[in-house]
């Protein structure tokens, strides 16, 4: 039963991994979209914060598979 529950786990966790990199083009879009979710959209996204996506979307990108 235990085995059953955590096959599910992962499969879910890598439905959830391909959605996320479909919609992020890098590790930029992922944490300007948590700090949104996390300040339930309050905090804006100003100069500082396009460069800082931009920088880590080129540093760190998702593979288009």
């Amino acid at each position: 039963m235990l085995m059953v529950k955590k096959a599910k786990k992962r499969q879910m966790d890598k439905l959830t991994n391909k959605t996320l990199k479909k919609i992020d083009k890098g590790l930029g879009d992922t944490i300007a979209r948590a700090i949104k979710t996390v300040s339930r959209g309050k905090i804006e996204e100003c100069g500082g914060c396009t460069k800082r996506k931009e920088f880590l979307n080129k540093a760190v990108p998702y593979n288009r598979d």
